[in-house]
């Protein structure tokens, strides 16, 4: 066809092929793109309770208000795209190489969620989170406090759920937190005589001291009396 047909006079625009590529189209051309064209795959997830999707046997975070819809994800080797009604919701960098982790963007959680850094504390985060807010309140406060032996509270917490429920002992901890009185004696104090019961009286003012934390004997009378 070069050496023929874009060679001739053009029997509609009476001008010759090659010469109009050569002087008009030519520079109009834009260069093709280094990268090969990205081909992504499709299926579909669930958005968990927990802000995630599930996928691979990792988990990628997504809007808190599309949690329990179906959202479809588009994925290939390197990115994974959120697709919630034909909108683009979430993107992430694919994880590859390690399974069971947790790629969370912090804009997508409610605001009284804190998620942990790794997997063992989000195991931990997600069951005290189920028995309730002021459990999940409770264990940020541990991370804060006790940050290398948190898990030893945490794991008396759940027994004592298993003992008491998920509401008594959830109101207990709505009580110690309350009162500042956080050690696990005072909170198996307050299951055991039923003290979450009771309305929380106002808090009387603090002792000052350097510190700032010290507060008067009888400020804790309302926790385990």
């Amino acid at each position: 066809m070069d050496g023929y047909a874009n060679l001739r006079i053009h029997g509609t625009t009476r001008k010759v092929p090659k010469e109009v590529f050569e002087m008009e189209e030519k520079d109009k051309l834009q260069p093709l793109p280094i990268e090969e064209f990205a081909f992504f795959n499709r299926c579909v997830r669930i958005v968990l309770p927990n802000c995630h999707i599930h996928f691979e046997n990792n988990y990628y975070s997504v809007p808190a208000i599309l949690v329990g819809k179906e959202v479809t994800i588009r994925f290939n080797a390197h990115l994974l795209r959120i697709i919630h009604q034909g909108e683009q919701v979430a993107l992430h960098q694919k994880v590859t190489g390690s399974i069971g982790n947790f790629v969370t963007v912090r804009s997508h959680l409610p605001d009284y969620k804190v998620y942990s850094q790794t997997e063992y504390q989000a195991r931990y985060e997600s069951k005290m989170t189920d028995i309730g807010e002021y459990a999940h309140q409770y264990f940020t406060m541990l991370l804060v406090r006790k940050e290398s032996y948190w898990f030893r509270s945490v794991r008396i917490i759940l027994g004592l759920e298993k003992e008491y429920g998920k509401e008594a002992v959830n109101l207990s901890l709505k009580r110690s937190l309350y009162y500042c009185a956080t050690d696990i004696i005072t909170i198996r104090n307050i299951l055991e005589k039923r003290l979450y019961l009771l309305e929380l009286e106002p808090c009387l003012e603090k002792v000052s001291d350097d510190s700032g934390m010290s507060r008067r004997l009888n400020y804790y009378e309302g926790v385990s009396s």
